[in-house]
């Protein structure tokens, strides 16, 4: 795992850190706190840019209609999604490599699809993206972890997402017969205090998703069922969650872009 790199001379630090994560929820902004981090963004938001990353439910149908609302209902907007099969929170930040499959949408409308491919740094992405709002689709892969890899690993992606202001979104797993509902929700508690401590909005793909109680893999919507139920998890998601958060977001990127503009010689 990403995180046994540290354990060993930094196995003590990661300890305090993960007993600090877990007291985040004294971090959570008040309402008018939340209103001034929506109302006043950073001028990087000038680009509409949007930033999309998942595992293998964002390389199938839920990542590419999810991409295609954001595209056709955020006016403006340029939006990259990558998708890296069996990918969690530590494969972006160490760049691990999927054998299962790898999707990326451009913002210029070109699609890439490989079986094997490195999985891209989410730092590095930042860089070369300047993405103002970040979505990121994981929790599935996250069940079958350590408890200490899943939080120093998704700690430390959810503070790059955040960082300068940044919008930030975390779709939870949806629900699969593969795993229990007990085994679901300590992934949703651990990535709901962290989601209040960083400021990034959590969305409980619980609500709208179903898996049929026999057939297919316990994991994955697959066939025309399958794929009716992903496709319409991205359509609420998108309705409920990003659609009215996003353009309220880039809306106050522009006033601030424009009153900087006006500051200018």
């Amino acid at each position: 795992m990403w995180s046994d790199v540290y354990q060993g001379k930094h196995g003590k630090m990661l300890s305090i850190l993960a007993s600090a994560i877990l007291v985040l929820p004294s971090c959570v902004p008040t309402k008018e706190q939340e209103k001034t981090i929506v109302s006043l963004p950073s001028v990087s938001v000038c680009a509409k840019n949007i930033l999309f990353i998942g595992d293998s439910y964002s390389a199938s149908v839920f990542g590419s209609t999810l991409t295609t609302m954001m595209e056709q209902k955020i006016p403006g907007s340029r939006v990259t999604a990558i998708a890296s099969c069996g990918s969690a929170s530590g494969w972006w930040l160490s760049g691990r490599a999927t054998p299962c499959g790898f999707w990326q949408h451009h913002d210029n409308g070109s699609e890439e699809n490989r079986r094997h491919s490195n999985t891209p740094k989410i730092d590095e992405l930042i860089q070369s993206l300047h993405p103002a709002t970040i979505v990121v689709a994981l929790g599935a892969n996250l069940i079958p972890q350590k408890p200490i890899d899943r939080l120093v690993e998704s700690a430390i992606l959810m503070q790059s997402v955040t960082s300068h202001q940044r919008q930030c979104f975390w779709i939870g797993p949806p629900d699969a017969r593969k795993f229990s509902a007990h085994q679901r929700e300590e992934v949703y508690h651990m990535l709901s205090q962290l989601a209040n401590g960083y400021g990034c909005h959590l969305i409980d793909s619980r609500d709208y998703t179903h898996y049929p109680a026999t057939g297919r893999d316990g994991l994955h919507y697959s066939g025309k069922d399958g794929e009716a139920i992903a496709r319409d998890w991205a359509v609420q998601v998108f309705k409920h969650n990003l659609q009215k958060e996003i353009l309220a977001y880039q809306r106050a990127g522009s006033m601030s872009c424009a009153l900087d503009s006006l500051d200018r010689p």
